[in-house]
């Protein structure tokens, strides 16, 4: 019992880790972007209250996730008060939370302002809920592995339903595993992590099919001795009857 305890308690300490990676990792990004897919942010330039008129030019500096100079005080396409600049594919290839400084001037006013977009695989706003939800999803796995886990321990019947268990457990921990890759996918920004990470997934998805396809292969054995077995035992009965010999 102190054992399951111990190991339900760390579960709880990790799942509160990709929690806060999750959640630290946002800033309230102003825009969202799928990797490698343009994307057109914008900013507004007014000053006093009013829209700032032609005599205005913007520029849009960004800084990347791992701190390099994405673009540099490149300019901006002016409508009204909106300011934009559209992001090319080979622009979008680094995940996580970009800064842009966006700095507008004319002969005799000046300033700047930042602001945040995000860069992630599904192109999908983070939010407390969807982290939530991923987080009681990866403890409601890890406890259904644990449980069954524990059955397999403790069971003492017969080996197929003994190997049911850990096939099962063995699927939900993978379960839970693939759960914390998802929720860390959106904001991990090195490259051999994200490769990793696609890798898992596709190794994955070959254990489902194999851990399926040996529980099924399991049960068909089963159910075939079973058949064979009470055949036998019909046989035994019938012809002990029949010869006048051993009953059962």
């Amino acid at each position: 019992m102190r054992k399951l305890l111990m190991l339900m308690f760390g579960i709880l300490i990790l799942t509160s880790l990709v929690s806060a990676v999750t959640s630290d990792a946002i800033q309230d990004p102003k825009f969202i972007g799928k990797t490698l897919e343009g994307i057109t942010i914008y900013d507004t330039c007014t000053f006093d209250g009013f829209a700032c008129d032609s005599s205005y030019s913007c520029t849009f500096t960004i800084i990347a996730p791992d701190k390099t100079i994405l673009i540099s005080k490149n300019l901006t396409t002016h409508s009204g008060d909106v300011y934009s600049y559209t992001l090319n594919s080979t622009q979008t290839s680094q995940n996580g939370l970009h800064e842009v400084i966006s700095y507008c001037t004319n002969v005799t006013y000046s300033g700047k302002e930042s602001f945040y977009y995000e860069i992630n695989p599904a192109g999908v706003r983070n939010s407390m809920i969807r982290t939530v939800t991923i987080s009681i999803g990866i403890v409601f796995m890890f406890i259904i592995a644990i449980l069954l886990f524990m059955a397999f321990i403790t069971y003492s019947g017969k080996s197929p339903m003994k190997l049911t268990y850990m096939i099962l457990s063995f699927t939900f921990f993978l379960i839970s595993l693939n759960l914390i890759t998802v929720s860390l996918a959106d904001v991990i920004i090195n490259p051999r992590l994200t490769s990793f990470f696609d890798s898992f997934t596709a190794i994955s998805f070959i254990l489902y099919w194999f851990l399926g396809g040996l529980l099924i292969l399991l049960w068909m054995y089963t159910t075939y001795n079973t058949l064979i077995y009470k055949k036998m035992l019909s046989d035994a009965h019938k012809y002990g009857e029949g010869e006048g010999g051993f009953g059962i």
